[in-house]
């Protein structure tokens, strides 16, 4: 595994993250809302952009620091 491995493993993780990011912002912000089709479309709104910003960093910081632990302890584990 090398630096292709990581580069594909944080993409992945960042696409997927980011995607449970914007929902767990929108629960919290809807969380009052009524459980029903408008609800759920709201899940998926992307949040404002200063928060999409904030988002879109700590998901990708997290994202490669995972990455290069799992690349790390797989090769320490092959030891």
């Amino acid at each position: 595994m090398g630096m292709a491995y990581i580069w594909i493993s944080t993409a992945v993780t960042f696409i997927l993250f980011t995607i449970e990011a914007i929902i767990t912002y929108n629960l919290g912000k809807h969380r009052d809302s009524k459980i029903n089709g408008t609800f759920f479309l709201n899940l998926l709104k992307c949040p404002p952009m200063k928060e999409l910003f904030k988002i879109l960093i700590n998901v990708g910081l997290f994202s490669f620091i995972s990455s290069l632990a799992t690349n790390l302890l797989a090769k320490l584990l092959k030891k």
